[in-house]
């Protein structure tokens, strides 16, 4: 009965050791691919909304919104412009919060602005985590009709 129960065992192991690799074989295909920013903020993975255009009449105000989608990553963002013309001042945050996935830039234009028009392209960073993203707004300064003095 011993060396019955032994050869059963001996079977199963054999078994196991050839059937197993063979069934996992089978599913290798089916495996999640990994995951290599997992718990690691990065700003690859946040997607910016496209922003509008803004015009922006001499000594007025406008407002451009910026707003994103976070996609599990968490931590503040920092917010920067550039290629702001002369005459156009921006109020905006230094960072976007973390639980906070909106900004509103506020644009105001100089009472000297409107000699000519201009169309220029301004950028906004979004850094976290060492990683940016630089989306653009079209901004048009009209040209205004001046008073003429005689």
């Amino acid at each position: 009965m011993q060396s019955i129960m032994h050869s059963w065992a001996a079977c199963a192991g054999l078994t196991a050791c050839l059937v197993l690799p063979l069934l996992a074989g089978c599913y290798a295909d089916r495996l999640p691919e990994p995951v290599q920013h997992l718990g690691v903020p990065r700003v690859a993975a946040i997607e910016v909304s496209p922003l509008p255009p803004v015009t922006l009449k001499p000594a007025a105000t406008a407002t451009v919104p910026v707003r994103l989608k976070r996609n599990g990553n968490e931590g503040p963002i920092a917010v920067s412009l550039s290629s702001l013309p002369a005459g156009v001042e921006a109020t905006v945050a230094k960072e976007i919060a973390a639980e906070k996935s909106e900004l509103e830039l506020t644009l105001t234009g100089s009472p000297a602005l409107g000699d000519r028009e201009q169309t220029l392209e301004v950028t906004v960073t979004l850094t976290m985590a060492g990683e940016t993203k630089q989306p653009t707004f079209s901004l048009t300064l009209p040209q205004v009709p001046r008073p003429v003095i005689s």
